[in-house]
């Protein structure tokens, strides 16, 4: 690993790194958390969820860049985070109820690219007609999220599509 570290630094500039850092460890996390979470061995549907959550990442990082040449940092300390808690409130706003949000809220929720990242990923995962979850409690006959579509339903994220996100 360092001796890759040594051909990234020798070949490009400091930016450039910094980049291809992030995607490196970003992509080896993304690998450790998708095999312990026990999902599906899809190729197309693991490069999806990885191409979303380094968009996210990407995004995330520039955010705080953004942040971080603006302000100095003390007060960049905390003018992030209290930008930053609106986006992460509005990502889960109405989970599961959909339906009953105002067109205000709903028009609120859209501003927010944590939220696009989040159903972009629910769908990466659960969507594209995932087979039938298993269900490993013996004791229960009956599972009620063994559909991945009707926990995309039952999320609010039935009738999104992952290439809106």
């Amino acid at each position: 690993m360092a001796n890759a570290l040594v051909v990234l630094s020798s070949t490009a500039e400091d930016g450039e790194i910094e980049v291809r850092i992030s995607i490196l460890f970003g992509f080896a996390f993304l690998v450790v958390s998708y095999l312990l979470s026990a999902q599906p061995l899809d190729l197309v549907r693991f490069m999806k969820y990885s191409f979303i959550c380094l968009l996210v990442g990407a995004v995330s990082e520039g955010y705080g860049l953004a942040i971080g040449s603006m302000f100095g940092v003390m007060n960049g300390s905390i003018i992030g985070p209290v930008t930053f808690s609106p986006l992460l409130i509005l990502c889960v706003y109405g989970m599961g109820q959909t339906q009953l949000i105002e067109a205000h809220m709903s028009f609120l929720m859209s501003l927010s690219y944590l939220r696009y990242g989040l159903v972009g990923i629910a769908n990466a995962i659960y969507g594209s007609h995932r087979p039938f979850m298993k269900c490993e409690e013996a004791d229960f006959q009956y599972c009620h999220y063994q559909d991945p579509e009707m926990f995309l339903r039952d999320l609010g994220m039935g009738d999104t599509h992952l290439g809106y996100q």
